[in-house]
């Protein structure tokens, strides 16, 4: 049976790929190939990604990717800029002029599947639309998960996880975040930070790269047992699938095993996804802040009993 699922699902998925032409594909309203419409619709969810992240997103190896970013920077669709945090890599921007292209490519395709959906009853479109997300999903967390490593950080950590923490900071919220992000000296020297008494932090490998991470410090300005959990951020290509749920297991197990009775966190509301994250693991609301951790911008705070 379960092989019989297998081949079905394997047999459904190619139909699905046929019958969007996506082996040959073009997009009809601006002759763009598939692979880069692809990267101008994952550029216009951030402010700006690296040609190892879109990799990452799209499966797709580096030299590829690079040579389409250069045919979408001649088009004048994307920018090309160094990355203070790491000369290895280029930051890549969409220009003015590609979000009129992406409102193509999305209209086009907006259309396929709204012909494909009106032939289908109501009750039909629920259980495909639901079952292409937690499909997807699962997939996306199987390709994830394989060669992850969560371990203890290491001082050559530091130059890696500023980069990180930078650019999700800059991500969400842009100067909100990024105002006081310049004048945390924790971003510059985290291994400094956490090797202290009663921290920890955590990072997450994939493939011999640093994606995230996340540890617990004692709440500032306060003398109860209560630790806060910080600097938790994730690339964007690895959220979703699982790792944040990982890593703030393992910060709330050893702040037990370090004897703390409370565990707070506080955020800001832009990082939705996170916040939801926090309440499944019994994080409560609270209405002002705790302790004086002098991140002025923070507007959500959670408590937690351990």
């Amino acid at each position: 049976m379960i092989s019989n699922e297998i081949q079905e699902v394997r047999e459904a998925s190619r139909q699905i790929v046929r019958e969007l032409g996506i082996l040959s594909w073009k997009q009809k309203s601006t002759n763009l190939s598939i692979t880069q419409c692809h990267i101008l619709i994952e550029l216009q969810k951030y402010n700006y990604l690296t040609i190892s992240s879109i990799s990452k997103f799209l499966k797709l190896d580096k030299s590829t990717i690079s040579r389409t970013i250069k045919q979408l920077s001649n088009l004048n669709l994307v920018t090309i800029s160094p990355n203070s945090f790491d000369s290895r890599e280029k930051l890549i921007c969409l220009t003015n002029r590609s979000f009129k292209i992406i409102q193509k490519i999305n209209d086009d395709a907006d259309n396929i599947v709204k012909d494909a959906l009106q032939l289908l009853n109501e009750d039909d479109k629920k259980v495909i639309i639901n079952g292409l997300k937690k499909y997807a999903k699962v997939i996306k967390y199987v390709n994830n998960q394989a060669k992850l490593n969560i371990r203890k950080i290491k001082r050559e950590d530091n130059k890696p996880l500023e980069y990180i923490i930078h650019t999700v900071r800059k991500e969400f919220g842009g100067n909100k975040i990024y105002r006081y992000s310049l004048s945390d000296s924790n971003t510059k020297n985290m291994y400094g930070a956490f090797s202290k008494r009663k921290s920890e932090f955590y990072v997450v490998e994939k493939d011999n790269r640093i994606v995230g991470g996340a540890g617990i410090a004692p709440l500032k300005g306060t003398k109860d047992k209560i630790c806060e959990l910080q600097k938790m951020y994730l690339l964007p290509e690895f959220r979703g699938i699982g790792i944040g749920r990982k890593l703030l297991l393992l910060c709330l197990n050893k702040a037990k095993e370090k004897g703390y009775k409370k565990c707070y966190i506080e955020t800001i509301k832009e990082m939705s996804l996170a916040c939801n994250l926090y309440r499944e693991f019994g994080f409560k609301r609270i209405k002002k802040p705790l302790g004086n951790t002098g991140f002025i911008h923070n507007d959500v705070w959670f408590e937690k009993e351990l």
